[in-house]
């Protein structure tokens, strides 16, 4: 039964037994029978005259308790933008309020789901072809020595040294996927400590020493005197360092130079890492922090990466209270800037 239906009823029924009994206490009264007829007459009256004063505010509200029905049956069936029609009564019209909210918020959570899903999928594509390429190309390179295709100790060498540089790929990849499970899965803590600047830098460019001396490249580094130290969490500014440093080696030609700079204020510590390479297009600028994204769409190995490493320098910066930016311009290179609050311990 429709709640209309249920409270026409209601009150119909209440002023049937409410003109039942009056009608009994007017006969109790000893009232004549003109007497009677007219008080039964102006009750009755009565009676009908407020059915229908409350039919006037009782049917508009149950029609928009019937149009909030309808249209939350059709935010169930995913039409999430519907804008719900604001009721006089106080509660109805928080009741549309509350049901706008909850439509958009689903709307935008669904969305969000989506939108992640779909990064999933390029990642698992994008991780597919990428392992599979070095993994073919160890072994095609195994094959050959096993095979004893390749017996000149210098191409022997540099089959060794090739086995080891696709296998340091395959790694670097699985340590990206393990640092942004670490991040969701919030395993992380912040442990702040003195880290010393000028240990941060000689630690980092070590880590690509053989690479740097490989591709004839010049390392820039300056450090203002007044940063010596910073108090933050090392292991998250070493993993920032480290991927913005890399990220600026793989999109740099070899021969190119990169530059470190490190100066601070009263307030803020600033790690700016700059390069030569292939700079990122404008309108591409707001998505690199994105998990997956690439700004360099094809699969080969010179640019190869599963597009990790700047979503885990941002999300650790902004771990450790801090801010990532940047700044570049297609063929002219890159400025990374690391912007960390100076704390105590």
């Amino acid at each position: 039964m429709k709640l209309r239906t249920l409270i026409f009823l209601s009150y119909l029924i209440s002023l049937i037994i409410v003109t039942l009994l009056l009608f009994v206490a007017y006969k109790q009264m000893f009232l004549d029978y003109d007497r009677l007829r007219m008080a039964m007459m102006i009750t009755v009256s009565s009676s009908v005259l407020s059915l229908l004063i409350n039919s006037l505010f009782i049917f508009p509200m149950t029609r928009h308790i019937a149009q909030l029905n309808r249209q939350s049956q059709g935010i169930s069936k995913g039409h999430y933008d519907q804008h719900l029609n604001k009721s006089r009564v106080v509660e109805l019209r928080e009741l549309a309020e509350s049901m706008n909210d909850m439509g958009l918020e689903i709307k935008a959570k669904i969305k969000a789901l989506q939108d992640e899903e779909r990064r999933r999928n390029e990642l698992i594509a994008n991780l597919s072809h990428d392992i599979k390429t070095p993994i073919a190309s160890i072994r095609s390179y195994s094959e050959a020595l096993v095979d004893e295709v390749v017996t000149d100790p210098t191409e022997v060498r540099n089959y060794l040294l090739g086995i080891g540089k696709q296998t340091e790929r395959v790694v670097s990849f699985a340590n990206e996927l393990l640092a942004i499970a670490a991040i969701d899965d919030k395993e992380i803590a912040y442990k702040p400590e003195v880290v010393w600047i000028d240990q941060l830098i000689l630690d980092t460019l070590q880590a690509f020493e053989a690479q740097i001396s490989r591709e004839n490249r010049l390392i820039d580094v300056q450090i203002n005197e007044d940063c010596v130290s910073v108090v933050t969490d090392k292991v998250c500014i070493q993993r920032i360092l480290y991927n913005l440093v890399g990220n600026a080696i793989k999109f740099s030609k070899p021969g190119t130079s990169i530059k470190l700079h490190i100066y601070c204020d009263n307030t803020f510590t600033y790690m700016e890492v700059k390069d030569e390479g292939i700079g990122i297009p404008e309108d591409e600028l707001e998505r690199i922090f994105e998990r997956f994204y690439r700004v360099e769409k094809s699969r080969n190995q010179q640019y190869g990466g599963s597009g990790l490493g700047l979503a885990i320098a941002k999300e650790l910066t902004e771990f450790i209270h801090g801010k990532l930016t940047v700044s570049s311009g297609q063929g002219i290179g890159s400025i990374f800037i690391v912007q960390i609050p100076n704390q105590r311990v």
